[in-house]
């Protein structure tokens, strides 16, 4: 059951820091989650701090996070805040390649499944890639075009050796030769418009 919730979590607001429904009589603002019933969860966003936190389960009883949120309970503490910079230190020293293979190879299939549509995610939990996959033959995936835009950071969390196009392009596909693989300036449109300078586009054609 509490994996259920975590996974609600992750889900949710990954891609969306507030939800739809404010808990009411808590302040500052912090947003319910519904996971399996009866299972209720309690957000809140640290705009200071770029984070989601999970401050609470219950058994849909939203009167118990009322009181630990008066009592001073339901919010992080310095000992949780020295784990996430714990965490971000260890994550530094990972190398992109390394740390972003898992969430590129989801990437990739979630665009496989669903041909001309953009997918998005965020590799490592910091760089942002859209990918489409455009078939040239109906009904199949080869030959099929891959386009992928790399959405450049303004800023940089960790340092990084090589250049995050080609990590990028590594990790998406892999099976592609150097030869293979072209830096277009265009996109087609199913990936929306592009930020001039910081948007770059990678191209591999499938055979």
């Amino acid at each position: 059951m509490e994996h259920d919730v975590i996974a609600k979590f992750v889900e949710q607001r990954r891609s969306r820091t507030f939800g739809q429904e404010p808990t009411l009589g808590v302040k500052p603002a912090t947003w319910n989650l519904h996971a399996q019933d009866p299972k209720r969860a309690v957000t809140w966003y640290d705009e200071g701090a770029d984070i989601v936190w999970l401050c609470a389960v219950t058994n849909h009883d939203y009167k118990e996070v009322v009181r630990r949120s008066k009592s001073g309970m339901l919010w992080p503490t310095a000992a949780d805040r020295a784990d996430v910079e714990l965490f971000k230190a260890d994550r530094q020293r990972i190398p992109l390649e390394v740390a972003g293979l898992r969430d590129a190879l989801v990437l990739r299939e979630s665009a496989e499944a669903k041909p001309g549509t953009c997918q998005r995610a965020t590799l490592a939990g910091e760089v942002d890639v859209s990918v489409v996959v455009l078939p040239l033959t109906a009904g199949s995936l080869s030959p099929a075009d891959y386009y992928a835009v790399v959405h450049h950071p303004r800023k940089k969390t960790r340092p990084i050796d090589d250049d995050i196009d080609d990590v990028v392009s590594a990790l998406l596909f892999f099976e592609a030769d150097d030869e293979e693989l072209t830096f277009p300036l265009t996109a087609p449109p199913e990936l929306g418009p592009l930020r001039q300078g910081a948007d770059h586009v990678l191209w591999w054609q499938r055979p």
